[in-house]
């Protein structure tokens, strides 16, 4: 590799599912609506069982109208916020998902400033590499998410295959734009595992070059599709 050198900077962030009651099982029924999306959702802990099926049901009757990135707040009879809900992403199979709102939230903005971080720490004279390191063999969703932005939809764009609607990314990504316009690759790998999982972001098909790029993958025993 002659002096083809790169600078890794490992970032480990604290990711913690928060505790949560369970789903009450009648909000499996938004599970069975047969629109492509990833829900977010949230609701306070002191809801009884009757405010959890109210709150269901609003949601699941927003989930059959909502597009990509609205978000839905529902109010007890008292005028509180029982819970909300976020449409987030789109997923690949043909119903809805539900994930817990304020974990996956908080967890995305934890990934964006560790890599905000890692930036401020670049060195001159070489390639800059971020690994960010966490425990759950899903998180590399989160780091697409902080590095590329969340999903949005996009009227500007021919739909995929037999969709409706186009969907692209917002501005919101670490990558976003012309933002830390220095950082041309990173890195996840799952923690303590025999076999962790990997992934490898490229920010651009032609830089860095062939030769940065074999070093990178050979160090790290990954191969990127960025």
């Amino acid at each position: 590799m002659g002096d083809q050198r790169f600078y890794l900077h490992v970032k480990c962030p604290r990711i913690l599912h928060v505790p949560h009651p369970p789903l009450p099982s009648f909000l499996r029924v938004i599970e069975q609506i047969p629109r492509p999306y990833l829900v977010e959702v949230a609701w306070r802990s002191d809801l009884d069982d009757a405010q959890l099926t109210d709150l269901a049901m609003a949601i699941r009757g927003f989930v059959r109208e909502a597009t990509i990135g609205e978000e839905y707040l529902h109010r007890d009879h008292n005028g509180r916020v029982a819970g909300n809900a976020r449409i987030a992403a789109t997923v690949e199979g043909e119903k809805a998902v539900v994930s817990v709102l304020s974990y996956r939230t908080k967890a995305i903005e934890r990934v964006g400033r560790v890599l905000e971080r890692a930036y401020n720490q670049f060195m001159p004279g070489g390639e800059n590499v971020i690994l960010v390191l966490t425990e759950d063999g899903m998180h590399d969703r989160l780091v697409d998410l902080a590095l590329l932005g969340t999903h949005v939809e996009r009227w500007d764009r021919m739909p995929r295959g037999n969709r409706s609607v186009a969907h692209g990314r917002a501005e919101d990504g670490f990558w976003s734009g012309a933002h830390y316009e220095r950082s041309r690759a990173v890195c996840w790998m799952q923690l303590e595992t025999e076999s962790p999982a990997t992934r490898l972001w490229y920010r651009n098909p032609e830089a860095p070059g062939e030769a940065v790029r074999a070093l990178i993958e050979s160090a790290l025993g990954i191969h990127g599709f960025g």
